[in-house]
């Protein structure tokens, strides 16, 4: 008995490996069941986010195109002139190539002329016409891939149908508006080098009117058995995206096969941990915009500083101004949007290298290393004061940023401290009248001073006479800036108030009957554009959220702006409280 004890205790361990060996091979396969999942649910988020990217890019040209159709409704079928119209679009968008107009189909302007035209000509008569007319006949526009261009290589054509209203009130065809953009540039825009780095393969497609099947755009290694497709419609095209990570388990067998045999055990717990590794490095970022996660960019800034070990380097703190607005005016889906932009303008305006965390909701911190701090100072305020766009359901969107920072190491030499010191400045900046920035400074710290600083902004708002308006000049009348005294004389108690009761929109407020007049004024005004500082004087009722009429006196001018296209100005008066005295 003592026997058979000793022999069985000398090869007890034969069981334990071998259940050791069936336990590990369980294991396995529910890990590499799980990590597929979890890889293919990654797959598909990062899919969707390429597929957001890709429209609003194809929504950005398309909505410049739209621009020069309405410089032409405008001008009542005249294309004279508009390459001063373009010109900003070029400074604003580099991959853009050319915009040509086309009357009656055939193309007559083109800008910029020179190495980098290229002339479509008769739209009716070339490879295009059958695109061409379906957009006539859709007043849609259209979006053509990979033709050829004069210059070398190939673009991406936007063609956008103009109609126009004769003296009887008729719409009728003009024709067409043009823009052709690089398809290098097109691709870079997408960031898909982002991709690459986190060793994903992937394939880019586009399937328009009047094609068959899909036609291939640009493509990144080989798709391997565990693809992910993600389709996105766009207008009226098919754009496609499948994506697949490169170093796939293509054979569970030979996982198995090296576990049973025992030979590669300890390689593949190394590997599989290695595995995880990566996915909780994956965790780190944020599913929306891409940027780390609070707790992911923490750890990637420790890891950058032990390892550069860099001299200089800047802790900036951002949010966007009136991100609430936005969301409650246009929906959390342009909030959403707005996000995704913010980080994509981020990466592109500061470059590489920067470690972009996003804290939660609208706020945002950078770590950025500098050789001259003036040169990034530069870049800060050039970012802050430049609007940053979206295209959310066909209408182009503006939002402005506010940032604080502080350096490294004249400031601080405490990352932690750092980001404080720069939320300290963030806060100074919004104080001082957003779309700004501001260096962090001891004097931030004096709460005596940030209410001084406050009390003379407040100064400007509360007590200046009147009410100040701002509202686009579309059907709509979109409200883009109210002060307090408006929202006070509408019988609101707050903006949010004041939103929700005009639903965004100042043609609610004013009475039905003398909206129509005031219509009548607003195409007088529209009418001298040229003349942007006549002021018109009016009087109106609106109607105030406890259902009272109150008339105002109205003064206000009509003008352009670059992004919203044309806004009002306007100063209203409560004419009761009005006292005018005659010398």
């Amino acid at each position: 008995m003592n026997s058979f004890i000793h022999q069985l205790k000398q090869y007890f361990h034969i069981p334990v490996l071998i259940i050791g060996i069936l336990v590990t091979a369980f294991w396995a396969v529910m890990l590499y069941d799980q990590t597929a999942a979890v890889r293919q649910h990654q797959l598909e988020q990062l899919g969707q986010l390429q597929m957001d990217k890709v429209q609003r890019s194809v929504n950005k040209y398309i909505h410049i195109s739209e621009r020069m159709a309405e410089y032409v409704v405008r001008h009542k079928g005249g294309a004279e002139g508009i390459e001063n119209w373009a010109l900003p679009f070029f400074s604003m968008n580099r991959s853009l190539r050319s915009v040509q107009m086309a009357p009656d189909g055939v193309v007559s302007y083109v800008y910029p002329k020179g190495v980098n035209r290229f002339y479509l000509g008769d739209l009716s008569k070339g490879p295009y016409a059958y695109q061409a007319d379906y957009a006539r006949r859709k007043h849609t526009p259209d979006v053509e891939s990979l033709f050829p261009m004069h210059i070398g290589g190939t673009g991406m054509l936007f063609l956008y149908p103009v109609y126009i209203f004769d003296d009887f009130g008729g719409e009728r065809f003009w024709g067409y508006s043009i823009v052709t953009v690089a398809k290098d540039d097109f691709i870079e825009e997408m960031n898909l080098a982002s991709l690459e780095a986190l060793g994903i393969h992937y394939e880019l497609s586009w399937n328009g009117i009047g094609h068959d099947g899909d036609q291939k755009i640009f493509e990144h290694g080989y798709l391997g058995q565990e693809t992910v497709t993600v389709k996105k419609q766009i207008q009226d095209d098919t754009w496609t995206i499948r994506l697949c990570y490169a170093n796939n388990w293509e054979n569970r067998g030979m996982i198995l096969f090296a576990i049973w045999g025992g030979l590669l055990s300890s390689a593949i717990v190394s590997f599989l941990w290695q595995r995880n590794r990566k996915l909780k490095q994956i965790s780190s970022i944020d599913a929306l915009t891409g940027a780390f996660n609070r707790k992911g960019g923490d750890e990637e800034v420790h890891r950058y500083l032990k390892k550069e070990k860099p001299s200089h380097f800047m802790v900036m703190a951002l949010d966007i101004d009136n991100f609430k607005f936005l969301n409650d005016v246009y929906g959390h889906d342009a909030g959403d949007q707005a996000l995704k932009t913010l980080v994509e303008d981020i990466h592109h305006h500061f470059g590489e290298p920067l470690i972009l965390t996003r804290n939660g909701g609208d706020e945002f911190v950078i770590m950025k290393p500098y050789a001259e701090e003036s040169v990034l100072l530069e870049r800060i305020r050039h970012f802050t004061v430049t609007p940053h766009r979206l295209t959310y359901q066909g209408k182009p969107i503006d939002f402005y940023t506010s940032m604080g920072c502080a350096s490294y190491p004249s400031q601080d030499e405490d990352y932690k401290k750092l980001c404080i010191k720069a939320d300290f400045a963030l806060y100074n900046a919004k104080i001082n009248g957003k779309a700004g920035w501001r260096k962090y400074d001891d004097s931030v710290l004096h709460l005596q001073e940030r209410v001084q600083l406050g009390f003379k902004l407040s100064d400007i708002t509360d007590n200046i006479p009147g009410s100040i308006l701002v509202y686009r000049a579309d059907p709509e009348a979109r409200i883009l800036f109210a002060t307090d005294t408006l929202i006070h004389l509408a019988g609101c108690t707050s903006w949010e108030d004041f939103i929700q009761y005009s639903q965004g929109s100042y043609r609610n407020i004013v009475v039905p009957e003398d909206w129509k007049y005031l219509l009548e004024e607003r195409k007088q005004m529209q009418s001298s554009v040229k003349d942007e500082k006549k002021i018109v004087f009016l009087s109106y009722r609106i109607r105030t959220k406890l259902g009272t009429l109150k008339r105002v006196i109205a003064a206000g001018h009509y003008s352009m702006n670059a992004f919203h296209g044309g806004v009002f100005y306007v100063s209203l008066f409560d004419k009761e409280t009005l006292v005018v005295k005659r010398q």
